[in-house]
């Protein structure tokens, strides 16, 4: 069967009508009537994707993309008109001197979807372009069939790119051409390739035709295009990497499998097994400029890998900083397996799992896992000058990172498997902190089963983490080995005050170390405090109270992005958020604590963290409104001269949007409540507006975000209801452990009774909307206040929590009792502990209460929710003859991904809320489904006036 267009309009109409539409964006409104949004908005709305300020603050990317149609990257002068826009241009970077834009043009999207649809091989599927832009002529020269492209960070007179072979699979070309005048250099049959952040080396290994040579990896200069062999032998190179300096490479070498076997002959992590023949070795190869070739420096059996290892050929390869020591990872070499002669028939194979209940991580984990298993790599240190290798992780202490980007002498090692079983129902998981001497391999074990991470400081000093189970920062120092309390003197709490779930608390967080680990800075609610980890001086309040005196939230920002910690007299930017008022911008305040914070701009909008251009003190920033988009501003660095350098949308002045304010109510529970209201824009009080809910936790710090006509995967567009005339209401939830189901409605429905005093919404015309969580709390809702909704749309709910708190999370394996235990069910009990709460919470034990239409969706691939779950609150109704729908996309996750899906889910939202909240005539699919023989014949939008679909 042919599955329906999305909106059965032939292609062309379709485009000469978005064509039409949007050169009407360039005309003023004047008199005409502003549009109401619909569905075919998400066509026609432009989202901005990647961004970037060049080096001097001249210039200012962005990409703009749409839903299923070919985006535009933009390039535009900041202090003058100049503006370049490419077609389908994305992936793009500024040379390091801002002479050039360096970009991919994509494929048409209608091209690459036909493509898909006719399923063509490989070498017939339309690829990228390499676009080159000079920002001094606006010449764009372009460059077809490219793979990837590189261009170094700290140069700008060439890039390389990497050209699809032509064959369609295998080595392709290698291209090396200058940015100042076009000369190329170009290496056929390249494999890979990486480069030196000073522009001054390209490593990349090749493949010669068969006759012509043997495999190598090569060094070669960019200016003059020579290139240098380090290495060439029959077999594979991989892991290509550079020092920072470029005077030194390194790789691994596989050699050729027996045979002429390739990758793929029998795959078992990732190592090429070919019948009875050894697994594949490979070893670490480096190279020091002045040397002829390159030596080979560890494999099997070198002193420092322990017996019966090898190189991992799955582990990343990289110098650390200083170029004095070499990383890589090692790994229990893998039995060669052998491929029997008699290969059995499925029947005959026994395909079994044990699962035991000693097992530390359970069997489903286990399995989603597997692949990640095999391919495990174990940290080595390989020290350059002594030639000595050091094994760091083993099996016994698998995960450590190495501080100063592997130049530091310690590293921090965390292991969790002694608490893997009660990993299935505590959250956060436990684990165990080891320090460990980067020069001699050995460990000491600083913290036993403890919740949260640790990290160096980034002298290597200290180290310090924030332990969940008594809400306290930490610092151990290495020299004296002793472990002190960070935030005790602090006389405010550094955790989550509201955190509401019967796990441990988190904290508000660090914002690094000041330089030689003088200082860390921590956060409580409010404000920042420099904390002596030495325990000799009290802590000082860097932002000087004014955060938690006028209840702002102060949070560092580095726009340094090199910087591994602040200088003790630096003046930083904070960005700053009023808790009650939800007004936000920026400050600026010295780390000395010398003085008050000194207010920037501070106002009824939001704004995203400025990135400062790497040459100048120019900000990129977005700023947004509910009714602004968050289009792209520059300013200097105090925010006087703001510029706006985007304009994504101007078509939405042509719409009726509508507007957001903030609500607050007190809870059944006696707790002090906001949530937000977004209103018609030409909203008259003396009207009676349908109204539907949405919610999940707390939501009215959003007061200010806007929403782009995008169709959301899990949540209703909240300004094509407002333009439509509906009014939307976000209500905060507070929770009571054990509870969860009681605490939405004692928050959720005061906030509603509240506003229906108010009298502009309509008592008989409320819906609710939501998804997941939301959804679990709609289901809950409806069995407990019968007369307040009118109809509700549920995404993805739990309905019985006795048969969901045992069932897997498939996308993780993960067993969900932490879930219901600890996290966001927050019962906190088992089932055996408090058996009657999982059901006095469950829907599905109330659902003969529930008098309110429902409108189900829940995908047969959920791996956040398990299926059947609303299969149980669907049968229910269905059996108790209550009106009730369960939509479900076949193959889709925890919520439709497509553009299609999303699209229809928004539409038969809308349709059915339509229908129960403004009286409009039923569609199709509501009033008589859609039987499975006509699957993909219709998809039953169309209205029936007159028209019955239950509960109405």
């Amino acid at each position: 069967m042919n599955t329906p267009s999305l909106r059965g309009t032939p292609l062309p109409v379709l485009l000469f009508l978005l064509l039409a539409s949007a050169a009407a964006w360039t005309s003023p409104l004047g008199a005409q009537q502003a549009r109401v949004l619909d569905h075919d908005a998400y066509e026609i709305w432009n989202t901005i994707g990647s961004r970037a300020i060049s080096g001097d603050g001249a210039w200012v990317l962005f990409t703009l993309e749409r839903e299923i149609h070919d985006g535009e990257l933009v390039v535009r002068a900041v202090d003058s008109e100049v503006e370049y826009r490419v077609p389908r241009g994305g992936s793009a970077v500024f040379s390091e001197d801002a002479s050039h834009v360096l970009f991919l043009i994509r494929p048409h999207a209608e091209e690459a979807r036909a493509a898909r649809r006719e399923r063509r091989p490989a070498a017939e599927q339309p690829r990228d372009s390499l676009g080159i832009l000079n920002l001094t002529s606006g010449e764009v020269v372009k460059v077809a069939g490219v793979r990837n492209f590189r261009a170094p960070a700290e140069a700008s007179e060439w890039v390389a790119y990497h050209l699809h072979a032509e064959e369609g699979s295998g080595p392709g070309t290698l291209v090396v051409r200058s940015l100042m005048d076009g000369v190329e250099h170009r290496f056929a049959r390249v494999d890979a390739f990486t480069l030196a952040d000073d522009g001054q080396a390209i490593l990349f290994a090749d493949t010669p035709a068969e006759g012509e040579g043997e495999p190598g990896v090569h060094l070669m200069d960019p200016a003059s295009g020579e290139r240098t062999t380090l290495h060439q032998a029959p077999g594979t190179f991989s892991a290509l990497t550079l020092s920072e300096a470029g005077d030194q490479a390194a790789f691994l070498h596989r050699e050729a499998a027996p045979g002429g076997a390739e990758e793929g002959d029998s795959v078992r992590g990732g190592d090429s097994v070919r019948g009875g023949d050894s697994v594949r070795e490979a070893v670490l190869h480096h190279w020091r400029s002045g040397m002829e070739g390159s030596v080979q420096v560890a494999a099997a059996g070198t002193p420092g890998i322990p017996e019966g290892w090898w190189v991992s050929p799955n582990g990343s390869v990289a110098f650390s900083p200083s170029g004095a020591r070499l990383l890589f990872g090692t790994a229990p070499r893998p039995a060669p397996r052998e491929t029997p002669e008699f290969q059995p028939l499925a029947e005959e194979t026994v395909n079994v799992e044990i699962w035991h209940y000693q097992d530390p991580v359970l069997m489903t984990v286990q399995t989603r896992r597997v692949d990640q298993e095999r391919r495990r790599s174990y940290e080595a240190v390989l020290h350059l000058e002594e030639g000595r290798i050091v094994q760091l992780a083993d099996e016994e202490l698998q995960s450590v990172n190495l501080s100063d980007d592997g130049d530091g002498d310690l590293a921090v090692g965390s292991d969790s498997r002694a608490y893997g079983i009660i990993a299935d129902w505590e959250s956060p998981n436990f684990s165990d902190t080891w320090l460990v001497d980067v020069r001699t391999g050995t460990r000491e074990r600083i913290r036993e089963g403890g919740q949260g991470n640790a990290s160096l400081s980034p002298e290597g000093r200290f180290l310090t983490w924030y332990e969940a189970s008594d809400s306290t920062w930490y610092a151990h120092e290495v020299a004296t080995d002793e472990t002190r309390d960070l935030s005790a003197a602090i006389p405010h709490p550094v955790f989550n005050e509201l955190h509401d779930s019967p796990s441990a608390s988190g904290s508000y967080g660090s914002a690094g170390w000041l330089d030689g680990d003088q200082a860390i800075l921590l956060y409580d609610r409010y404000d920042l405090w420099s904390v002596d980890p030495r325990g000799n001086e009290a802590p000082q309040n860097l932002t000087r109270s004014v955060g938690r005196d006028e209840g702002i939230r102060f949070r560092a920002i580095q726009l340094d992005r090199d910087a591994r910690s602040w200088s003790p007299t630096q003046t930083v930017l904070f960005s700053a958020f009023h808790e009650w008022e939800k007004d936000a911008g920026f400050y600026r305040a010295r780390l000395d604590g010398a003085g008050t914070p000194e207010r920037l701009i501070f106002e009824g909008r939001n704004f995203s963290n400025p990135v400062r251009a790497d040459g100048s003190d120019r900000l990129l920033f977005t700023q947004e409104t509910f009714e602004e988009f968050p289009d792209l501003w520059v300013s200097g660095p105090d925010f006087s001269d703001r510029t706006r350098v985007s304009h994504a949308n101007p078509q939405q002045d042509e719409y009726r949007w509508g507007t957001a304010e903030l609500v607050e109510w007190t809870s059944l529970d006696g707790i002090r409540l906001q949530g937000v209201l977004m209103k018609p824009e030409d909203f008259d009080p003396s009207r009676k507006y349908p109204m539907v809910v949405y919610f999940y936790e707390r939501w009215s710090d959003g007061l200010h975000s806007h929403y782009a006509m995008v169709p959301h995967r899990s949540r209703i567009a909240f300004p094509m209801y407002t333009s439509q005339d509906y009014l939307v209401f976000i209500p905060d939830i507070a929770y009571r452990i054990g509870y969860p189901g009681e605490s939405a409605v004692n928050s959720v429905n005061p906030g509603i009774t509240h506003l229906l005093d108010r009298g502009f919404v309509d008592p008989a015309r409320v819906g609710l909307q939501g998804h997941s969580w939301g959804g679990y709390q709609i289901a809950f809702m409806v069995t407990r206040s019968q007369s307040l909704y009118r109809a509700g749309a549920a995404g993805a709910p739990v309905a019985n929590m006795t048969s969901a708190y045992g069932g897997i999370r498939r996308e993780t394996g993960l067993v969900r009792q932490f879930q219901y235990e600890r996290t966001q069910s927050r019962l906190g009990g088992s089932l055996w502990e408090a058996p009657m709460r999982y059901i006095e919470n469950s829907p599905l034990f109330w659902v003969d209460k529930i008098e309110t239409p429902l409108l189900i969706m829940h995908n047969d691939a959920d791996g956040h929710v398990p299926w059947e779950q609303g299969i149980e609150l669907f049968t229910a109704m269905r059996r108790l003859g209550k009106p009730a729908w369960m939509v479900n996309y076949n193959d889709e996750p925890h919520w439709p991904t497509t553009f299609a899906n999303r699209r229809d889910w928004n539409i038969r939202m809308q349709q059915f809320f339509d229908y129960y909240l403004k009286d409009a005539p039923p569609p199709t699919w509501m009033v008589e489904g859609i039987p499975a023989v006509r699957k993909g014949e219709t998809l039953g939008y169309e209205l029936v006036p007159g028209g019955a679909a239950g509960g109405g």
